[in-house]
């Protein structure tokens, strides 16, 4: 398991990652950063699985790396000097929050909790690649979408759209209620380009085997089965009505 610690004071981060090797050694900590300038390039050239994470940075707040954190799937384990900011911490879904100095009993536990989310990740991983390399061409069967609480295995075939919300997406699924998940519309485009979703608007992707008609007035906009207004952006309308056509005089 990999990963990188974010402080801004060299003596806790030497301290960290002392205790890592000597307790846990099978977490490679590979880079370090003191910064949100630092910590953003090394988020983006490293491949890792966990981020111990400070809050008061030498240029702004831990907290605000917490969109591309999670957009990449990592786990963050935060450690601070500040006790204040618990709740908030637990509420952006981190898996532990250690005070400094570092109980490193504490640290095992926390980094023992990561391991087992890690562990359950890579079953879902195998599960979805399973079942996708009994599918047709490149259209996948399942997908894996990750909540700040837990992992779905979904039948791509149920999901009816996507919604954008910032860096998030609310997937809204046939028979259960919505979810959030923190990846983007374009992640989600890439992955079902060839299942049958198309994007009418930036906000929006849906399936278009839930797609009940196209009404022309008010500027355009799908209506769903369930009755839900999908707007269609203006430079979206002229692709919208070809791919349209294509199933014209099919039945």
């Amino acid at each position: 398991m990999k990963a990188i610690i974010i402080d801004d004071e060299a003596q806790p981060r030497e301290s960290l990652k002392k205790i890592v090797e000597t307790l846990c050694r099978d977490v490679e900590i590979v880079a370090e950063a003191k910064s949100k300038a630092d910590a953003t390039e090394l988020l983006q050239k490293h491949s890792c699985d966990l981020v111990f994470l400070d809050i008061n940075l030498e240029d702004g707040n831990g907290f605000d790396l917490i969109p591309q954190i999670n957009n990449i799937g990592l786990k963050v384990i935060f450690i601070t000097g500040h006790d204040e900011y618990a709740v908030k911490a637990f509420k952006v879904s981190a898996v532990d929050y250690l005070l400094k100095p570092v109980d490193p009993s504490e640290l095992c536990v926390a980094i023992e909790k990561v391991r087992n989310m890690v562990e359950q990740d890579h079953i879902m991983m195998m599960n979805a690649l399973i079942s996708n390399l009994g599918s047709i061409g490149n259209e996948p069967r399942k997908i894996v979408l990750k909540t700040t609480d837990s992992i779905y295995l979904v039948d791509v075939s149920d999901i009816i759209r996507f919604e954008s919300d910032c860096n998030y997406s609310r997937v809204f699924i046939s028979g259960r209620n919505p979810i959030m998940v923190s990846k983007t519309l374009k992640d989600y485009e890439g992955i079902l380009k060839n299942s049958g979703f198309i994007r009418p608007h930036n906000s929006h992707l849906v399936n278009f085997n839930y797609v009940s008609r196209f009404e022309k007035t008010d500027g355009g906009y799908l209506v769903m089965k369930d009755g839900f207004k999908v707007p269609v952006a203006v430079r979206k309308k002229e692709s919208l009505l070809a791919y349209l056509e294509q199933f014209s005089g099919k039945e």
